[in-house]
């Protein structure tokens, strides 16, 4: 899991750093569509909602000169037929949301070595203390195996 985060992290970060001079997406049309520029994620779909699309494609990987966005925006537009919603969702933010329970689960973790105090991680090998001289955390001691 914490590896999947890792991944996708990277990815996001990539996208979110190269839609600032590049553009692309997806479309099920006239359903729902996809568009990353300009450090955003525009999600559009055409009210009411249809449920069987047309036609699917890729857009075009182009080059843009629209301003970098950082923040959220929703508009109604209407292109000559039925309204279209369209969200704009800054990349940042879900960097934000994969990245911080991946970090979480990297430090949980961590893996203490053997003979090492759990707490602040004092050298304990060799002494035969019931708690850690160095935080005085109580010393949990494996159970003899018979």
């Amino acid at each position: 899991m914490k590896w999947s985060g890792a991944v996708l992290t990277v990815l996001l970060l990539v996208v979110w750093v190269g839609s600032g001079w590049w553009q692309g997406g997806f479309a099920l049309w006239p359903t729902v569509a996809l568009d990353v520029r300009a450090g955003r994620v525009a999600i559009l779909w055409e009210e009411p909602w249809s449920i069987i699309p047309v036609s699917s494609h890729w857009f075009a990987i182009e080059r843009h000169s629209d301003a970098f966005s950082w923040w959220f925006d929703a508009e109604r537009v209407t292109w000559g037929g039925p309204p279209y919603t369209i969200v704009r969702i800054p990349i940042w933010v879900l960097v934000v949301l994969i990245a911080t329970p991946t970090l979480w689960l990297w430090r949980c973790d961590r893996r203490k070595q053997p003979g090492l105090c759990v707490k602040c991680g004092y050298d304990l090998r060799g002494a035969d203390h019931k708690v850690c001289p160095e935080c005085g955390a109580a010393l949990q001691r494996a159970a003899p195996v018979r």
